[in-house]
């Protein structure tokens, strides 16, 4: 009798690693699906900064949809802070993008120089997160 209760507690203790172990196959493949939707809207940001660089006026009305590699993101808002001024102005980005599962959002903040003033950086970031 003991023999047959030692065989299902160690049955049940098999079939408790395996199981973990199979999950937890599922969460590594969550969190790199996580990293490459962070790297996507990462990518989407750094668009729309590279945009702003070369265009100081740049402030698109709809969302735009940017396809990288095998991925898209989307850089859903560039919005003003505030009122430009002739040197400069201060905006706020908002970029997001979905890999598989996995969804992540960053918001940049970020004063952009009008080319047309000297300027030594035309672009600082004064912040950047990520957001839920």
């Amino acid at each position: 009798m003991s023999v047959i209760i030692l065989s299902a507690v160690l049955l049940g203790m098999a079939a408790t690693a395996s199981t973990a172990g199979f999950f937890a196959r599922f969460s590594a493949l969550d969190r790199e699906y996580k990293k490459s939707a962070d790297a996507l809207a990462d990518s989407c940001a750094n668009v729309a900064l590279l945009n702003l660089a070369q265009n100081y006026a740049y402030a698109p009305t709809t969302p735009v949809v940017v396809s990288l590699g095998t991925g898209t993101c989307t850089i859903q808002s560039i919005t003003d802070l505030g009122t430009p001024s002739a040197s400069s102005r201060t905006v706020l980005i908002t970029a997001a993008a979905q890999y598989r599962q996995a969804f992540s959002a960053v918001e940049v903040n970020a004063t952009v120089a009008n080319p047309g003033f000297s300027s030594l950086y035309p672009i600082t970031i004064n912040s950047w997160r990520e957001v839920e």
